[in-house]
């Protein structure tokens, strides 16, 4: 597994690992794109 980083103009960071059948987000940068201020609410 390795840690990719896809940067986009309007969404801005979204770190991702695992592969491309299993790919794993980070929740804190999916939130910050979605307008949400606690993860913690979301997990």
């Amino acid at each position: 597994m390795q840690l990719q980083i896809f940067n986009h103009k309007d969404l801005g960071r979204i770190r991702v690992i695992g592969s491309n059948d299993n790919p794993l987000f980070c929740l804190r940068d999916i939130c910050e794109v979605l307008g949400l201020e606690s993860v913690n609410k979301v997990a």
